[in-house]
């Protein structure tokens, strides 16, 4: 029969070990005996279902229903437009709420059903999938690998190192999974991704099993268009597993080029894993070969990773290690601590490479969770086959010779299958001549094991955390002023340093790396289930918790912590807990429970989170201290105001908490004055980037409940300010517009008026000058009307803009000079600041370039000390075009890297793609086109998510002469008109047309 022909040649694939198992969600669907969400679609529907419930989501009821239609229509294309709605509403992919709902649906799949997934692994074959679960993990104990992991999904495809290939995206990694069109826009934008499935279509024998309608989605699509092209003409097969009845159907979908051939394993799916077996070895079942006398690793010792700050923890563990008698040992402390680290530098030393050679191993056990899958995560690493005697295979090989074996993250398996786990544990520490390393998290460990004195690492001191991070990240960012308190940050835990440090490779300083912990913050591990303290690391805590030492008030204020993830300020700690603040830290600090950084008391991320939840404090200590922290909200009010500096410096680091306190508010009977203090937040967070709109959201909501509509629309308003500040027009349109009319209806001259001028001020970032010119010829008269001289100010100062972008040199400093004198007449430092700048970009536009200098160094220290970062980059910025023209090509560089991290720190893509340009101008006055040419690429790209039509154009314009060929150089052209055209300017055009002799 053709199929048994074809299971023959897929049999010697398999025996030649050149297979890679494609396993799709079938597989998953099978193992969870039907859980819905194991499935695309399933989650999906899911998804849509949670934004449904998610106010902060805006999904109304008959957006639901049609994405609920989009997805049960089977339309690929319909379906990837909701999964683009889905992850979008839910935040992804750094959202807490998209983070939330992957570990609440297919973060919490187990295995019910494992046959499948035990047939696939005990055939020895790299197994690659597209599902997000850790199912496969969980039966084989191997650790999952994204396509984000690089390096590391070339040593999978090797041979050197085992793990799952997460082709799209893992659920505890959530900026890895591709759910939507953005998501896999940027897999399939990802030049290493992509090299990478090509090699494993080129260079193996692919089975795809569980596979559906996956393999039409973008990311396999264009694999298998490109593998049409390619290998058309190839011998070689690949194969796709069906049951019998479907595979003349599935056949028909693909295409002779493709050479993917549909081979049938039965009648059910129950046939799936009596097929996969009958792939494997041909030795009888229940049998297992003896292993060979002295078995290459399967997998290289990792190599040791860069280490500082514990010499004293390896030396001891090194000394543990060559003992004539080595003691098992643990090293505990909480994730991420260093305890892998410690373990594998040790492990590489010399001394202990001459004492066991090749007999190292190091297993790590993120993923496994039984005490079989821990047996075959120790046999793989040992180079045995896996069978049903995998336990005394293990135990046969370690007793064969001296060896140095560590388990890392041991907690994992021994806290899902405690008891049994323990067994093996035993059974292992009585192996002559084994040196048993176990690192886990916390600070307990196995029973039944004479364990030695545990190494307890603590958290690295500063100059360590220094010293690590500039070792991966660069010594170029050891004088940046970001670099301490990012460190403070993270709570010298290793691990979070070395993952920060790797973000920060690369950037021009650590600005973007700090604002983007001050989003995502370390997502901590939770309880896992159980009450003894052998059973669970949180009970560890309640042994200082409960202690004789810990009075009743000390316990009072850790309640108080928990709810605190930026911790207290010691001078704000008596305002928190009147009356018992200060004694009751002293007592935490004695316990262990908090300690003292950066004149903050804290308590360790994990503990907090437990405390958060096992320990609630009394309505009354809860209610003081968000109190104090809303109140605290209101000194964002100065932002962009006298003393404003000082103001934005007293909440940045206090950010987390308020915010966390006004949603805790706002769901109180005190909801007004939230409002207020959201409000008063969203002003610090439209001249600082920091911080969400998360309390504004969740605060119209709670207006419009309760009918506030005045209070809504200038949430409204914030929302927008914060949105135009960010270059995101479209939100800040929508947002003005909602607050526009709620003023409107409740009769407020001043808030239409403000809302007016604001809609013109997207308009004039989008050149759209006769636009803008309209709205605040509108609002201007309704300024006066109510005797508002700052918005008469304000209207006045962007007509005087328009008519400077307009080269209209003299009537727009007659416009500066007009609101400067009201802005002084008022005592408004920022419209003084923005005035001086703007007369500054007149003498610039007129050449006068030492008026324009003193003009912007007259500004820059009055939008520092009001504390408006847009306008101090904005000042910086024009001293780089200063330099620019007068050739100091060197002193621009500085200014417009100066510049460009505070235009990223509060979102403004504009003046990011303009410093990106202006690197442009330097590197193409230097004759070197094609740095350059890359800056204009960049640059083009952010304008155009703006989008910014003359700037665009403009970026054409620069591309065309640098193009590197005539092709390109009319592309360039043909765009730049177009993007001029649209909004009319025919003078543009028609300079364009002059320069390069084009029509």
């Amino acid at each position: 029969m053709p199929g048994n022909a074809l299971r023959d040649d897929l049999q010697r694939q398999v025996d030649a070990g050149k297979v890679v198992a494609i396993v799709g969600a079938g597989v998953s669907v099978g193992a969870t005996k039907g859980k819905p969400v194991a499935s695309w679609q399933g989650l999906l529907r899911h998804g849509v279902d949670r934004c449904r419930e998610l106010p902060t989501a805006g999904l109304t009821e008959a957006g639901a229903k049609l994405l609920h239609e989009q997805i049960d229509s089977g339309d690929l294309d319909m379906m990837l437009a909701a999964a683009e709605v889905v992850s979008r509403k839910l935040g992804a992919p750094g959202g807490g709420e998209w983070r939330r709902w992957l570990r609440e649906t297919v973060g919490e799949l187990r295995a019910e059903q494992t046959n499948v997934i035990e047939a696939l692994r005990d055939l020895g074959v790299t197994i690659a999938t597209t599902n997000y679960d850790g199912l496969i993990e969980e039966v084989t104990g191997l650790p999952p690998v994204t396509w984000r992991d690089g390096a590391i999904v070339e040593r999978v495809l090797k041979g050197d190192e085992q793990g799952i290939l997460h082709l799209h995206g893992y659920w505890k990694d959530p900026e890895s999974v591709v759910l939507g069109i953005r998501d896999y826009e940027k897999v399939l934008g990802d030049a290493h991704a992509q090299t990478m499935q090509r090699a494993m279509r080129s260079l193996n024998t692919l089975v795809f099993v569980g596979c559906g309608e996956g393999l039409a989605d973008p990311n396999f699509g264009a694999l298998l268009r490109w593998s049409e092209g390619v290998f058309a003409g190839s011998e070689y097969r690949h194969f796709r597993l069906a049951l019998d009845r479907e595979v003349t159907g599935l056949q028909a979908r693909h295409p002779a080029e493709q050479r993917i051939l549909v081979l049938g394993y039965g009648p059910d799916f129950g046939d799936l894993a009596g097929f996969l077996r009958g792939l494997g070895s041909t030795a009888k079942p229940g049998v297992l070969s003896p292993p060979p006398a002295s078995p290459t690793p399967a997998a290289s010792l990792p190599p040791a990773p860069i280490c500082f700050g514990r010499d004293a923890e390896i030396e001891d563990l090194i000394a543990t290690l060559l003992a004539d008698e080595p003691e098992p040992i643990s090293i505990l402390g909480p994730a991420g601590i260093g305890k892998s680290t410690i373990t594998l530098v040790a492990l590489n030393d010399p001394r202990v490479a001459e004492r066991y050679g090749a007999r190292r191993y190091f297993i790590r056990c993120d993923a496994v969770r039984t005490r079989e899958a821990f047996a075959a995560a120790v046999a793989t690493a040992l180079g045995l086959p896996i069978g049903p005697q995998v336990e005394v295979a293990v135990l046969t090989e370690l007793a064969s010779g001296p060896a140095a074996l560590a388990i890392d993250n041991a907690e994992t398996p021994w806290e899902a299958d405690t008891l049994r786990v323990e067994e093996l544990f035993a059974q292992l520490t009585a192996v002559p001549g084994l040196a048993l390393v176990a690192s886990l998290r916390g600070y307990s460990r196995p029973m039944g094991v004479r364990w030695r004195q545990a190494i307890e690492p603590r958290s690295l001191p500063l100059d360590d955390a220094r010293n690590v991070f500039l070792a991966i990240a660069g010594q170029q960012f050891a004088n940046d002023t970001n670099l301490d308190r990012l460190l403070r940050a993270l709570d010298g835990v290793p691990l979070a340093i070395t993952l920060m440090a790797n973000a920060a490779e690369g950037q021009p300083d650590l600005a973007d790396t700090w604002a983007r912990w001050e989003r995502e913050r370390t997502k901590m591990l939770q309880r896992a289930g159980g009450t003894d303290r052998l059973l669970n690391i949180e009970a560890s805590y309640e042994i200082s918790i409960q202690g004789p030492r810990t009075t009743d008030e000390a316990r009072r204020l850790l309640s108080i912590l928990g709810f605190l993830p930026g911790g207290v300020a010691r001078g704000d700690i008596e305002a928190v807990f009147p009356g018992h603040g200060t004694r009751a830290a002293a007592l935490l600090r004695q316990v262990g429970l908090a300690f003292d950084e950066a004149n903050r008391l804290r308590l360790l991320a994990p503990l907090r989170e437990y405390v958060h939840r096992e320990h609630l404090p009394d309505a009354d200590d809860l209610q003081t201290a968000l109190l104090h922290f809303s109140g605290l909200a209101s000194l964002g009010e100065k932002a962009g105001f006298e003393g404003g500096a000082e103001a934005i410096a007293r909440l940045i680091p206090e950010i987390e908490n308020i915010e966390n306190t006004i949603k805790q508010l706002l769901d109180g009977p005190a909801s007004s004055g939230a409002i207020e203090a959201a409000i008063s937040l969203g002003q610090f967070a439209r001249f600082t980037g920091l911080g969400t709109t998360v309390p504004l959201e969740k605060a119209i909501e709670i207006a419009s409940i309760r009918g506030h509509d005045k209070l809504s629309a200038r949430c409204h308003a914030y929302v927008g300010d914060i949105a135009l500040a960010r270059s995101d027009h479209e939100r800040a349109r929508t947002r003005y517009e909602e607050a526009l009319a709620l003023y409107k209806g409740v009769g407020d001259i001043l808030g239409e008026a403000n809302c007016i001028a604001s809609l013109g001020d997207i308009a004039l970032e989008r050149s759209d000058h006769e636009s803008a010119r309209t709205r605040y010829e509108e609002a201007l008269p309704l300024y006066r009307s109510v005797g508002n001289i700052l918005g008469e100010a304000n209207c006045i100062t962007r007509l005087g803009d328009i008519a400077l972008e307009s080269f209209d040199h003299e009537r727009a400093r007659a416009r500066y000079e007009e609101a400067l004198l009201l802005y002084r007449g008022v005592g408004n430092i920022l419209g003084e600041a923005n005035c001086i700048q703007s007369l500054g970009d007149t003498a610039l536009g007129l050449s006068d370039h030492e008026s324009a200098r003193r003009r912007y160094e007259e500004a820059l220290p009055l939008y520092r000390g009001v504390g408006d970062i847009l306008g101090e980059a904005g000042c910086i910025f024009s001293l780089g075009d200063i330099a620019r023209r007068w050739l100091e090509h060197e002193r621009a560089r500085t200014r417009y890297e100066e510049a460009l991290p505070l235009y990223r720190a509060v979102g403004s893509i504009l003046g990011e793609a303009n410093c990106i340009s202006s690197l442009g101008d330097i590197a193409r006055a230097r004759s070197d086109d094609e740095s350059a040419r890359a800056h204009y690429e960049r640059a083009l790209s952010l304008y155009e998510r703006i989008p910014q039509p003359y700037s665009i154009g403009q970026t054409h314009r620069r591309l065309a002469r640098v193009a590197a060929n005539e092709s390109l150089l009319r592309r360039h052209v043909d765009s730049a008109k177009e993007a001029w055209q649209s909004i009319g300017r025919d003078d543009l055009v028609a300079n364009l047309i002059e320069e390069f002799g084009v029509e």
